[in-house]
């Protein structure tokens, strides 16, 4: 695979091997202590033991964006923004996640220019 081809590949240690996922399929990362889960857009979700931190450095910083301490989403994967009892992004797996209040208008802006 070409540089470019790697860099659009995320390395997943699980338990019993490695996953190699692209980074176009993720829809989102959800911190959960340690670990992270990653949701895919088939409905497949990988837990990892490494945290949310670590990967965040990985991920193209043109599709993701960290909304919240303990989420990161794929933005070419909203279908909407819900500001309804807190913000919140629908993804395109029927998912919500939170977006922070601080992190609401640079997600907005971030939508506008992706």
């Amino acid at each position: 695979a070409s540089k470019k081809d790697r860099s659009e590949i995320l390395e997943l240690q699980v338990k019993d091997g490695i996953i190699f996922l692209r980074q176009k399929e993720i829809v989102s990362v959800h911190a959960s202590g340690n670990y992270s889960e990653f949701c895919l857009e088939n409905g497949a979700k990988h837990l990892v033991s490494k945290s949310i931190k670590e990967y965040e450095s990985q991920l193209d910083p043109k599709l993701f964006f960290r909304c919240h301490h303990s989420h990161i989403i794929n933005l070419s994967k909203v279908e909407r923004f819900v500001s309804h009892d807190g913000f919140f992004a629908k993804m395109t797996d029927g998912s919500q996640v939170d977006i922070s209040r601080k992190n609401k208008d640079l997600f907005l802006e971030r939508l506008k220019n992706l």
